[in-house]
């Protein structure tokens, strides 16, 4: 660098001092990244009050805020990259009262919206896909979530979007519309939408690659942990495909030079279509696998009611197999010989096969015709609230409760409480129950919580003396339940004695549908202690309100005059505790 040059540095730098002008920064995550300025900026945390709406900033690095003002209004901001297929994962914080909204290459809008409580959601609530306009400003084809799986403000939700870019021909015309999925707290909400054109507040016309726009002109909002996974690259395709189907059973594969095929010829696609008649046949593929790219690939295939393999270059990528496997390959860019083999041997199931595949910038493909169901797919069998249902309950890295007793309301807010600890298992909005593995078939005597899961007491007893470590469970507690009755639309008290206190435990739905109400009621001597949440954080955001987070995130609300504890426990997590006396109440907010 010359003399000249350094001076010019130093005088710009000073220029930029003086007059207010500064370079931009940028927040960036894994592999996306977003302007900063105005009412933009990086923190470290968000501590909010989902009731009152007080905040509290953390400084630090990792969560993208805004928080527009009189003085900053606010403004959507584009991300530096440019995206054509892809998925993208983040976990967002929505205040009281809050709009925001992520749109997909610009223009079209995934909701994001305070929405905690609403019993019905419309297209523009939490994970709705927001209406297209006319040019007399007319909404139409908007789309509502399929449940509202929303949490409450101040909880980090979770959200997963698919998209797949709208095609266009060499003249730029759209052959084919855009198409989105989009998962909210671990459900469901938007299954393969197609979005026929961009929708209200759209950046300008379609195109094949685009930004990720984030709303920032209607309240306050956060993103942490922001991760999109772009598919740009050709899709493997199968080509010059012929087929030969061979009757009888076929328990393991022959030596197809010794067959005589009934049938044979070309084919579009691997299809269980050709299958000879009758349910005991073999078919045989063999064609041509092109790959674009070098890489490690994720093959998946499926044989209905029979067995099957998958070869590669002559080798046994899925070896010979009952139903199905899964099986990842190193494949080179280009062509490779392709083998699929199917042997059908029981007569009660449908045909049907399935060859998926996933790799370097592709998601996971169909190569195969499954149109045909791939086994005997059984209807769900649902359970609508208000309702109250006995069944086992599987709770995720803790085993099975077997003796759950799940509450469903009008509200879409319902809960399972586990009468052989009087524990509180776990709460959820949305809608009911899955009850296909209890009645189905045999069945398994298992339900399933249909929407958002917020996990509390789990398996561990809520009301113990009190001592140095909560225990897991009431062994040696002198625990004894008595029963429980319905309270009405989403409630019901459970009873059961510990030592010398007759207890009962009163849970009902709040009225607003934002969470539950619980009363512990004490009628003995009682130096009981009630846990009220524990995870891997709990603090006091405000007077008789506390955070809780890990495994399950929610809020404990109770009357500020209560004689709570903060401790850790020996796993190193924390826990909130207050004693009994006669009785105690408080909310949980999720």
């Amino acid at each position: 660098m010359t003399l000249m040059q350094l001076k010019f540095l130093l005088f710009l730098s000073f220029f930029c001092v003086v007059s207010g002008i500064r370079a931009q920064e940028t927040m960036t995550f894994n592999n996306i990244s977003f302007p900063l300025g105005d009412s933009w900026s990086e923190a470290g945390n968000i501590l909010l009050d989902p009731v009152s709406g007080e905040e509290e900033t953390l400084d630090g690095t990792g969560v993208l805020l805004n928080m527009p003002d009189k003085r900053h209004k606010g403004a959507d901001i584009y991300s530096n990259e440019k995206f054509g297929d892809f998925d993208i994962s983040f976990y967002y914080l929505m205040f009281p009262g809050s709009n925001s909204g992520v749109y997909l290459h610009g223009n079209y809008e995934i909701q994001l919206l305070d929405s905690w409580g609403v019993n019905t959601p419309s297209f523009g609530d939490n994970g709705g896909v927001y209406q297209r306009w006319t040019e007399d400003e007319t909404g139409y084809e908007g789309r509502p979530p399929l449940q509202n799986a929303s949490r409450a403000p101040g909880v980090w939700q979770h959200m997963i979007i698919s998209f797949t870019a709208p095609r266009f021909d060499g003249s730029g015309n759209k052959v084919a519309n855009a198409r989105v999925s989009v998962t909210l707290n671990g459900v469901v909400v938007q299954e393969d939408v197609e979005l026929t054109g961009p929708t209200r507040g759209a950046a300008g016309e379609e195109v094949a690659s685009g930004p990720v726009r984030i709303q920032g002109d209607h309240g306050p909002v956060a993103f942490r942990d922001m991760e999109v996974i772009a598919f740009d690259n050709e899709t493997p395709e199968l080509s010059s495909l012929t087929y030969s189907a061979y009757e009888g059973l076929y328990n393991d594969m022959p030596d197809y030079t010794s067959l005589s095929p009934v049938s044979s010829g070309e084919v579009d696609k691997i299809t269980a279509e050709v299958s000879p008649s009758g349910n005991e046949f073999l078919l045989h593929f063999s064609g041509t696998l092109t790959v674009h790219e070098t890489g490690v690939y994720k093959t998946t295939a499926g044989f209905a009611g029979g067995n099957g393999m998958v070869k590669i270059d002559g080798n046994e990528v899925i070896p010979f197999t009952g139903w199905g496997a899964e099986e990842t390959v190193q494949l080179t860019e280009g062509s490779h010989t392709f083998e699929f083999s199917y042997a059908k041997l029981y007569e009660w199931v449908s045909n049907g096969i399935s060859f998926r595949i996933e790799g370097p910038g592709i998601r996971e493909t169909e190569l195969a015709d499954a149109r045909m169901n791939m086994g005997n797919v059984t209807d769900p069998i649902y359970l609508d609230g208000p309702n109250v249902l006995r069944s086992f309950m599987d709770i995720p890295d803790e085993g099975r409760v077997v003796r759950a007793i799940s509450v469903g309301s009008s509200h879409k807010v319902h809960y399972t409480y586990d009468l052989a600890n009087g524990a509180l298992v776990h709460a959820w909005r949305g809608e009911f129950l899955d009850t296909t593995p209890m009645w189905h078939d045999r069945g398994d005597g298992s339900s399933r919580p249909r929407g958002s899961v917020c996990y509390l007491d789990g398996r561990i007893p809520a009301v113990q003396p009190m001592s140095a470590q909560w225990q897991s469970d009431t062994t040696g507690m002198d625990f004894a339940i008595s029963g429980y009755r319905e309270n009405g639309d989403g409630g019901a008290t459970f009873a059961y004695s510990l030592g010398s206190n007759q207890i009962e435990d009163r849970i009902n739905v709040l009225p607003t549908g934002k969470g539950l109400s619980r009363t512990i009621t004490a009628n003995g001597n009682s130096s009981l202690y009630l846990r009220l949440g524990h995870g891997e954080e709990v603090s006091e955001i405000d007077k008789g309100m506390f955070r809780v987070a890990g495994k399950g995130n929610y809020f404990i609300q109770l009357d500020q005059s209560v004689d709570t504890e903060i401790r850790l426990t020996p796993d190193g997590e924390m826990e909130l505790i207050a004693p009994v006396g006669s009785s105690i109440t408080y909310s949980i907010l999720f």
